[in-house]
């Protein structure tokens, strides 16, 4: 009886294991964030919820008084969600890369953020420069908050 009892809390116990997912995400509907995320790394979701990257958005951002087009790259299977594997890419050929933000401000129609852009030669692919950008979003235009989970 012993054998048969330890036989099945280890199959539970293993079943267990494999059952997790590797998400280090935690996901905040916009309009729930608050200063509490103040100084936390996070991805924007805009518009449309982009779950296992089915729903990819656009938009626009302002660097250097220069509008660019960005696209968000969701790399999400459901299961294995990883912070550094999401990201924004600009859609000229995807020579700046949005790699995260830091929460600076929260305000009721707005979130603040430095965003961390990375400046890609395109012709061999390596980084060539990296830049932080006080940017502020209207929340009407984010659907989720992507929060690095410590």
């Amino acid at each position: 009886m012993k054998i048969f009892l330890s036989t099945i809390l280890l199959f539970v116990f293993t079943h267990a294991l494999f059952g997790q997912d590797g998400s280090d995400i935690m996901y905040w509907k916009a309009n729930a964030v608050n200063n509490t995320l103040i100084g936390r790394y996070v991805h924007f979701d805009f518009y449309r919820r982009s779950f296992r990257g089915r729903e990819v958005d656009t938009v626009v951002i302002y660097v250097d008084k220069r509008p660019i087009q960005f696209v968000e790259v969701r790399k999400d299977t459901g299961y294995n969600n990883w912070f550094n594997e999401q990201c924004l890419v600009s859609v000229d050929k995807q020579s700046i890369r949005m790699s995260r933000c830091k929460l600076a401000n929260v305000t009721k129609d707005s979130i603040e953020s430095i965003l961390y852009l990375d400046y890609y030669d395109l012709s061999t692919k390596k980084l060539v420069t990296s830049q932080q950008l006080q940017y502020s979003f209207d929340r009407k235009i984010i659907n989720e908050v992507l929060v690095e989970s410590r």
